[in-house]
This record gives structure tokens, sequence and C-alpha cells, in this order.
């Protein structure tokens, strides 16, 4: 299926239906450095922790009752907790009418992820924002910053600069400063020529299949998960209407894809829910792969899917990867 654009002379252009989802994606992907004051304490994906911290902090920011329980609140429509971090279907319009939450208008993850690390290390952060960045940005930056002010997750810690992915030269020091910047989103340049590629995963993937995490995912697996990604990301963040079946060429390139070598190691981490009360064990893999085929469709979705994170619990940091030709 094709598209027509108009283009600066006027005319009228036929474009892939695909091309049209990449110009309609809103992302923001930015760098996020913190440095730690004491050593770190916690899980050696640093991801699980930071963003209870987050959540935690940006609750205590922006909760105006009080409650315990945001379930049940009248002021979900105004709380910022509630829209960035609980993010509940009815409150996000295109979200209407699906699961009680929907996926949040970020993702965070500091990647890569390092063992225990002692005090004066920088550990650089991914934090990617979808849709309109202001406020999310602000309010998240300043939750981070009061998390490690506490010292209470992990360590304790300050959020010294944020760097744009996209942009290196725009930089800004100081969280107060660069939380209020006018940040660049990602574009869709144009299709390049692609043979060949490496993906190499910065957190674990969790990539289920009938509820159970593939130890050894294809290719094709990985590149269903993603355009799945995009297509409810788009949807929700960049008020695209999407036909269902505008990945099907995509998948069918992916499938014929030919992977000439891959290394996975499986991996069980944990978080505490503060939900639920209890412990729960998060697996998946760590490693990465080669791939060659006729990729040139798939290369600028695959190229943004590095600010997005891929498969289960994106949320919690999972399915950050870095992609290159070769």
């Amino acid at each position: 299926m094709a598209l027509e654009r108009e283009s600066a002379e006027g005319s009228v252009k036929t474009e892939p239906l695909e091309v049209q989802v990449l110009r309609s994606l809103r992302v923001t992907p930015l760098q996020v450095a913190l440095t730690f004051q004491t050593p770190w304490r916690g899980p050696s994906m640093k991801t699980l922790l930071l963003r209870s911290g987050l959540g935690f902090h940006l609750r205590q920011r922006e909760c105006i009752t009080g409650a315990s329980r945001c379930d049940g609140c009248t002021s979900k429509s105004n709380c910022w907790y509630s829209l960035i971090f609980d993010t509940p279907g009815e409150l996000v319009p295109q979200g209407r009418g699906r699961d009680r939450a929907v996926s949040h208008p970020f993702y965070f993850c500091s990647a890569p992820a390092l063992g225990n690390v002692p005090g004066g290390t920088r550990l650089p952060c991914l934090l990617t924002v979808f849709g309109s960045p202001d406020p999310v940005v602000r309010k998240v930056v300043g939750a981070l910053q009061d998390a490690g002010a506490s010292g209470r997750w992990g360590a304790k810690f300050g959020v010294d600069a944020v760097v744009s992915a996209i942009q290196p030269g725009l930089f800004r020091s100081g969280w107060e400063v660069a939380a209020s910047v006018e940040w660049p989103c990602w574009q869709f340049g144009s299709a390049q020529q692609t043979s060949a590629i490496r993906v190499q995963f910065l957190s674990p993937l969790r990539l289920r299949i009938r509820g159970v995490v593939q130890r050894r995912p294809t290719f094709g697996e990985f590149a269903r998960a993603l355009l799945r990604r995009i297509h409810l990301l788009a949807s929700l963040y960049s008020q695209a209407e999407l036909d269902r079946g505008w990945a099907g060429p995509l998948l069918a390139s992916a499938q014929i894809a030919r992977t000439i070598g891959q290394e996975w190691r499986y991996v069980r981490e944990a978080r505490f829910s503060g939900r639920q009360q209890q412990e729960l064990v998060m697996d998946g893999v760590w490693g990465g792969m080669e791939v060659v085929g006729d990729l040139s469709a798939l290369w600028s979705f695959l190229e943004v899917g590095q600010w997005l994170g891929v498969g289960a619990s994106t949320a919690h940091g999972f399915g950050c990867y870095t992609v290159e030709r070769i």
C-alpha cells in the first residue's frame, strides 16, 4: 500500500506506507549522565532500581491527594505521575479501549549495564520521550535528581548532564537547565542500501512467544517485536492511524534474511514489586546477532529502534540494543 504526499514543488509523490509510519514517529532520544557519589549497592541491571526511585519521587512531586494508591483517584487526568508512570489507557486519547495500562511516554535504560561500581563513576543512561518532550523530560529528570539525592536507590548520585543522542553538540550541564531545553526529535531521512548488520543488546532481551522467553531468538522474531512496538508507539503518541498490514513486506524481508552469527546468554534479573509486595524474577538473554540479506527497507526501523527498546518489559529497561552495518 502507498500514500500520496505533496512535495515542496507542489507535485504529488507516492511513497510506501511504511515510510509514512516513520515520518509520523515523534521520538526524542537523550543521554542522561548520572555520577555516583557513593558505591553502587544494587542489582547489576541498574534500571530496575533506578526506575523504582524515579517513580517514587515522581509521585511525591506530583500527587496532590496524598492517597496511598492511585486506583479510583479522581485527579488522574491532571496528575503527571499518572500520565507518565502509571499511564492508564483511559487517559491517553489513542489508548482508550485498550488494557488498563498502555506503554509509558518514555523509555529509560542505564546501558550498558555494569556490575557494582565505586563512587565517582559516571553512568550513561538512555532517556527517550515519545510524543511531546515537554514537560515529560523536565518531570522525569527532576524525579531522577530527587532519587539520587536521597541515596535510597542503590547509591547517592547526581544528574550531571543531558545530551541529545542524535545531535551530540546539543549539551547542557546541570539538570535544571537541561530539562527546559527544546530537544530535537529523530527524523526519518531516506532508505539506505543495507545488506549486512550487527545487532548487539545492551540490556537483556525478553522476547516472549506464547508466554515463553526465547533463549535463541531469530532475527524474524526480533523484527516482528520491533515493528509491533513501533506500531503501538506511533498509534499512541504520534496520532497516526495505521493499517494493520503495513509491516507485511518488512516482515517478509526479515524472515528470509540469513543469520551468519549469534551468541546468547540466558540471565535472570529480579526486582521488588511495590504493587505486589514481592520479588519478581525477570529472565531474558544477553547477546546479539549478525544478519545478511536485503535489509534496506528495514534499516530505518532498526535505527530508530535503538531508542525505543524491544520485546517484553521495556518499561523496566529491557530490550536496549545498538545496530550497525558491517
